[in-house]
C-alpha cells in the first residue's frame, strides 16, 4: 500500500518506474527521429554537383553552332582552376564562338539556366541552386531552424490552454501536410515556407514530447530520460542516408521522411497525457482517472481517498523548495550552446569533404550524438 500522506500524488500513482512508464517512453522517443531527418536533410535534398563527381554548364538552349559538350566548354566557359572542373561554369564568354576568339575574349556574362550532369535530381538541379543562387540551399535550412525557433515560443504560449498530448497531434499534422506539400509542389518560395512550417510542427513535437517526458519522471530519471529522448535524434540521422540511398530523386527522399510521421496520428490515442498539466489547468477528474489507470496499469495500489485536488505540500528538503542554482544552469547553456554551434558545423559541412560514402559518414556522426 502506498503511503497517503505523501507529498505529490503524481508520484504516488506512477511511482519511480514502471510499465506504463515505459511503453509512454518509447512512444515519445519516436517523436525525436523525424527531427533528426528534416534537420538533416538538407545534405542529401540539395548536394553540391560537383562534391559528388557531377558538374554543371550553362544551359546550351541558344547554342546555333551546336556545339560538342567539350567544344562549349572549352569556347564558351572561362578557364578557372578553383573549380573542379577546371572552368568557371557560372559565367560564359559573351561573344565566343571559337576556342581562338575565346581565348582573347574578356566579355563575361552570367549563366540563368544550367544544365547539370548527375545520377539523381536534386533541389540544385530542380532550381538551379548553384553559383550566385547557391546561398539559397542555406536560406532554406535557416527558414527551417526560424520554424523551430519560432516553435518554441508557439509551445510556451500554446501549454497555457492546450495540453501537450494535442500539440503532438497539432505538430505532427502540420509536419506531415507540410512536408508532402514541400515534396511535390515545384515553387522554390513556396517550399521555402512550407520548410519554416515542417521545422514549426517538428518543434511543437518534440517540445511537447519533452514536457511529458519530464512530466512523468521523478528524480534524476527526469535527467536521464530527457538526454535519452535526444537519443532518437541520432536514431534520425543515422537512417537517413540509407533512406536517401534507396530513394530515386529530392521529392521522394522527402516524401520518405515526412509520410512515417503520421504512423503518430494513428496511434494518438496510445500517447499519454501530462499528468501535471491537466492538475495545473484544474482538470482535476481527468487527472484522478489517468493516476489511477496508471496505478493500476503499474500494480499500485492507491489510498481510497486518492484525489489530486488536495493541495501539495512540500517538505522542506524536497526538490520544490530548492532554489534554481542559476549559475549551474548559466554555465550549463554556454556549454550546450558550444556543443550545438560545432557539433552542428562539423555535420553540415560532411558533404563539403566529398566521396562517395555520405550516408556512412552521417550514420557514423550520428552516432558521436
Amino acid at each position: 500500500m502506498v503511503p497517503a500522506a505523501a507529498a505529490d500524488p503524481v508520484s504516488v500513482a506512477i511511482g519511480d518506474f514502471g510499465a506504463w512508464q515505459a511503453r509512454s517512453l518509447l512512444l515519445l522517443f519516436l517523436v525525436k527521429i523525424p527531427a533528426g531527418w528534416h534537420m538533416l536533410s538538407i545534405l542529401f535534398l540539395a548536394p553540391f554537383p560537383e562534391t559528388f563527381g557531377g558538374s554543371y554548364i550553362c544551359a546550351r538552349d541558344d547554342d546555333p553552332a551546336n556545339l560538342s559538350l567539350a567544344d562549349w566548354i572549352q569556347t564558351k566557359h572561362p578557364v578557372d582552376q578553383r573549380y573542379p572542373s577546371g572552368f568557371n561554369p557560372c559565367y560564359v564568354y559573351s561573344n565566343a564562338i571559337n576556342e581562338s576568339t575565346a581565348a582573347n575574349a574578356y566579355n563575361v556574362e552570367k549563366c540563368e539556366k544550367f544544365e547539370f550532369f548527375v545520377d539523381l535530381p536534386t533541389m540544385v538541379t530542380e532550381w538551379s541552386l548553384v553559383c550566385e543562387r547557391s546561398v539559397l540551399v542555406s536560406l532554406i535550412q535557416s527558414l527551417y531552424i526560424f520554424g523551430t525557433a519560432i516553435g518554441g515560443v508557439v509551445t510556451f504560449f500554446s501549454l497555457k490552454i492546450i495540453s501537450p498530448k494535442t500539440l503532438i497531434m497539432v505538430g505532427t499534422a502540420l509536419q506531415v501536410s507540410a512536408g508532402i506539400a514541400g515534396a511535390l509542389q515545384p515553387i522554390f518560395e513556396v517550399h521555402c515556407l512550407l520548410k519554416l512550417l515542417i521545422g514549426l510542427g517538428t518543434c511543437l513535437m518534440f517540445t511537447a514530447a519533452n514536457q511529458i517526458i519530464v512530466d512523468i519522471s521523478t528524480g534524476w530519471r527526469k535527467t536521464v530520460f530527457s538526454v535519452s529522448f535526444e537519443f532518437f535524434w541520432s536514431v534520425g540521422v543515422i537512417t537517413l542516408g540509407w533512406l536517401d540511398a534507396a530513394a530515386d530523386s529530392w521529392s521522394t527522399l522527402h516524401l520518405t521522411f515526412s509520410i512515417p510521421s503520421i504512423i503518430f496520428i494513428l496511434i494518438w490515442s496510445f500517447f499519454p497525457e501530462s499528468p501535471r498539466w491537466l492538475i495545473a489547468h484544474g482538470r482535476f477528474d481527468n487527472a484522478d482517472n489517468l493516476l489511477k489507470f496508471v496505478a493500476n496499469y503499474n500494480g499500485r495500489d492507491l489510498p481510497e481517498d486518492f484525489t489530486t485536488k488536495k493541495p501539495l505540500i512540500a517538505s522542506p528538503g524536497s526538490t520544490i523548495c530548492q532554489k534554481l542554482p542559476k549559475f549551474r544552469v548559466f554555465c550549463l547553456q554556454i556549454m550546450w550552446i558550444g556543443t550545438v554551434v560545432h557539433y552542428y558545423g562539423a555535420l553540415y559541412n560532411i558533404r563539403n569533404v566529398g566521396g562517395p560514402t555520405l550516408p556512412i559518414r552521417t550514420s557514423f556522426a550520428g552516432e558521436q550524438n
